[in-house]
């Protein structure tokens, strides 16, 4: 009788133990478990962290590339064109401006040319210019250096006043003499500076004899 309650409760032991072995979880396949979700965690966040990366690195490209489709032949053309006017004008106004500087340049030179042969007529002897036997030198002398294509004339008018109106006006010239009808000691001194055969600067001035 003994005997069998002793079986009993050893066999009752038994499958208690059994049960408890099979519903228990086994802590390898936990384990397992456990590690396979963190690596599919980490797989997705990799996943995430690059398509997020991707999306930037799209976002940059199109900012850095706007919204260009290319340029069509016309707008090619159309730029050229204005390119060329541009440049066109351009050396126009270069070419205008070197004209006007080269034309000051001429003129301030003729222009010191004449205020320097007025000078020197001043200074010579006076001639008496309707003498027809007056003695060299017959005329009064040009400057003897100055720059190259130019070109300085010296034209002398003796002057006669009429007493009684006041009035100046240069005495008649005779060919067949090679002098003029008078000279009462004042003379119309008229130079003329050319360059490159083209009229720059007319000055006038005046001589008396003193």
């Amino acid at each position: 009788m003994r005997s069998s309650l002793e079986e009993s409760q050893a066999l009752c032991h038994w499958e208690s133990l059994t049960h408890h072995f099979i519903a228990s979880p086994d802590l390898s396949g936990r384990s397992n478990l456990v590690e396979g979700q963190s690596n599919r965690h980490a797989h997705s966040w990799k996943n995430t962290k690059k398509m997020k990366r991707l999306r930037l690195a799209s976002k940059v490209r199109k900012a850095l590339q706007g919204n260009s489709r290319g340029f069509t032949l016309i707008e090619v053309l159309v730029a050229l064109a204005l390119v060329g006017i541009i440049a066109a004008a351009f050396l126009g106004g270069l070419s205008t401006a070197s004209r006007a500087v080269l034309t000051a340049d001429v003129r301030t030179t003729a222009e010191s040319l004449a205020r320097t042969q007025i000078e020197d007529v001043k200074n010579q002897d006076y001639i008496d210019y309707s003498d027809p036997d007056r003695e060299p030198p017959e005329y009064y002398l040009e400057i003897d250096e100055y720059p190259e294509h130019y070109d300085i004339e010296v034209e002398v008018e003796p002057i006669y006043t009429d007493p009684e109106t006041g009035e100046s006006s240069p005495y008649s010239y005779n060919e067949e003499s090679g002098a003029f009808d008078g000279d009462d000691g004042i003379q119309k001194i008229t130079v003329v500076v050319s360059h490159d055969y083209e009229v720059v600067v007319t000055l006038v001035s005046y001589k008396v004899d003193r």
